[in-house]
């Protein structure tokens, strides 16, 4: 029978504790570390996705707000001043503008009115074009709206919806507002707020909703 070393056996079993792993403290002290880091960078990571949310939902506002104004700025600046009415009183939900533009001559005389839905081309003598909110039919929101009236004030053709997402009334005032300017008539503001969520611009469902509010001075030319 072969007898090893005393001394070798020694250093042998010092060796192999060295390989023998990490012990209790040390496990739980790298636990710990890791839970924190891993912590940290979920937490960096969350807040940068919830700030790029913020910006689709804050571009999705703007480009629906500017796409509705081209049409309404378009209209209204060729609008006739005289029969051009604003009535901020019969709904609480938004002001209601009513304008004529400009269908022709008959001699020299402008015949004011509104082009006719149902017959491209041809137009509504006497008639006009309204603009007002309507319910979306979800979380407290409107609709901003473009509508055709014969000479009676009678709706002709299909309502066009310009933007969705308008606010709701509240401490800053009406979703859709529009001020005409006393001391210069021609001058008149129109203010479209607008408001929309996570659902509406397709970053899911968490995050606040995003109020775009802008305000455009539109000059009137015509008497």
């Amino acid at each position: 029978m072969r007898f090893l070393p005393r001394c070798w056996t020694r250093q042998r079993r010092r060796q192999l504790g060295s390989c023998a792993g990490l012990s209790l403290m040390e496990t739980v002290v790298s636990t710990a570390v890791f839970s924190v880091l891993g912590g940290g960078v979920f937490s960096v990571m969350m807040d940068s996705d919830g700030m790029f949310k913020s910006c689709i939902r804050s571009t999705t506002a703007r480009k629906r707000a500017v796409s509705s104004f081209e049409v309404l700025k378009r209209e209204v600046e060729q609008a006739r001043l005289s029969t051009l009415t604003i009535d901020s009183v019969t709904d609480v939900n938004g002001d209601i503008l009513t304008i004529q533009l400009p269908m022709g001559l008959a001699g020299t005389d402008v015949q004011w009115g509104a082009p006719d839905p149902n017959n491209p081309g041809a137009a509504l003598n006497g008639g006009s074009i309204r603009f007002q909110v309507q319910p979306q039919g979800q979380r407290n929101l409107f609709q901003l709206t473009r509508q055709v009236l014969d000479v009676g004030g009678n709706p002709v053709g299909p309502v066009q919806i310009l933007t969705r997402d308008v606010d709701a009334p509240g401490a800053r005032g009406k979703g859709f507002q529009v001020v005409q300017n006393p001391s210069m008539p021609s001058l008149t503001t129109v203010e479209l707020r607008l408001r929309v969520g996570a659902q509406d611009a397709g970053a899911g469902q968490d995050g606040e909703d995003v109020v775009k509010r802008l305000v455009t001075p539109i000059r009137i030319h015509t008497q």
